[in-house]
């Protein structure tokens, strides 16, 4: 993978809007910001966010 190639492991994954950002814009933009916090650290619906954060910390160096 990318992220160990350049050193780091990846510590977990958030997944971040998986409501569109148009709905924001709507009389519905309470209920959309509501699912996107409730669900935002859920394994369940994290490969439908729209963007992924990976938290990382640099890996252990060899030999040590």
């Amino acid at each position: 993978r990318l992220i160990e190639k350049a050193g780091f492991v990846v510590e977990r994954v958030v997944g971040i809007g998986l409501i569109p950002a148009v709905v924001y814009r709507t009389p519905f933009a309470a209920a959309a910001q509501w699912i996107d916090s409730v669900t935002a650290d859920s394994r369940l619906v994290r490969m439908r966010c729209i963007d992924l954060l990976f938290v990382c910390r640099p890996a252990p160096e060899h030999g040590r």
